[in-house]
C-alpha cells in the first residue's frame, strides 16, 4: 500500500467552493457600485468594475475544474493495474554521482521585475488615493502595509517554485518549499510519471516515488528563464534528471508507472 494523497480531493473541492462564493460576490459588487457612483471617485469605481468584470471568468474556471487530480488518486490506489510509461529508464547502468543535489529556484532578476512592478502600482494608488489617505492620517500606514504585503506575497512565490532533490545512496529527499520528504529505496513501493498540467494532461512533467508513508514530486522538464537551478548549466540538469530516473530504477527496482 502507498500513502493516500488527500490533497488531491481537497483542492477539486477546494475550487469548486472558491467558485461558488465568488458568484455569489458578483451581485454585492455590483451594488456596492450603483450605491456608490455618485459618491465614489474614479479610482474607486474602476476597481469595483475591475474586480466584477474577472469575477466572472474567475469563477466559472473554478467551477469546471477539471477532475484530473482526482482521477489520479484513484489510479494510484490501483497502482498494480497502472500501464508503464513508454519510456522508461535504464535499468542496468545510471551515470548519477551520488551523492548529488539539484534545485531549482526564482532568478535574481524575477524579484527586481516584481519590486518594480509593485512599487509601480503603490504609485499609481498614491496618486489617486493620496490626499484621502492624508486626510484620515493613514498614508504613511498604507505605504508601509503595502510594501510589508508585497513582501510576503514575494516571499510566498520564491517558497513555491523552490525546489531541492537530494540523492543519496540510502535515500532520495525532495524539498518543495518549507515542507522536505525523505525515502529510503527499500520503503519505495511507486515510481510513476504524472501531469499537472489540467489542459493537457498528456505532458508528462512531474515524477512521483511513494511509499506507504510518504509522497516525493519533483518537477521534470524544461526550466524556464525565470528560474535559475543547480548545476547552474540546463542541459547539465537535464540530463541529471534523466540519470535520476535510471538511479531510481535500479536502487528500487520498481518501473515507471503512467498517472497521465
Amino acid at each position: 500500500m502507498i500513502k493516500r494523497d488527500i490533497s488531491f480531493i481537497l483542492l477539486y473541492w477546494l475550487k469548486r467552493c472558491a467558485g461558488i462564493f465568488l458568484l455569489f460576490w458578483v451581485p454585492l459588487l455590483i451594488a456596492a457600485l450603483l450605491w456608490s457612483w455618485t459618491s465614489s471617485t474614479s479610482l474607486e469605481k474602476f476597481t469595483l468594475l475591475f474586480f466584477i468584470i474577472w469575477s466572472f471568468p474567475v469563477a466559472f474556471e473554478l467551477l469546471r475544474s477539471p477532475r484530473h487530480r482526482l482521477r489520479v488518486e484513484f489510479m494510484r490506489r490501483q497502482m498494480n493495474k497502472l500501464p508503464l510509461f513508454e519510456k522508461q529508464p535504464a535499468q542496468d547502468i545510471a551515470h548519477l554521482p551520488v551523492p548529488i543535489t539539484l534545485a531549482i529556484k526564482l532568478a535574481p532578476g524575477m524579484y527586481i521585475i516584481f519590486a518594480a512592478f509593485w512599487l509601480i502600482m503603490l504609485g499609481i494608488i498614491l496618486i489617486f488615493q493620496a490626499p484621502y489617505f492624508a486626510a484620515w492620517h493613514i498614508l504613511w500606514w498604507v505605504i508601509a502595509a503595502w510594501l510589508a504585503f508585497g513582501a510576503l506575497v514575494l516571499g510566498l512565490c520564491a517558497l513555491a517554485f523552490y525546489q531541492r532533490i537530494e540523492v543519496t545512496e540510502r535515500a532520495l529527499l525532495v524539498q518543495h518549499g518549507l515542507w522536505r520528504g525523505r525515502i529510503s529505496w527499500p520503503e519505495a513501493r511507486l515510481f510513476a510519471v504524472m501531469s499537472m498540467d489540467e489542459q493537457d494532461p498528456a505532458r508528462a512533467n512531474q515524477y512521483e516515488l511513494s511509499s506507504s508513508r510518504v509522497i516525493l514530486r519533483w518537477r521534470h522538464g524544461p526550466v524556464g528563464t525565470a528560474f535559475i537551478t543547480q548545476p547552474r548549466d540546463r542541459n547539465e540538469y537535464k540530463w541529471l534528471l534523466e540519470e535520476l530516473r535510471a538511479y531510481i530504477r535500479i536502487r528500487t527496482g520498481l518501473m515507471v508507472r503512467d498517472l497521465r
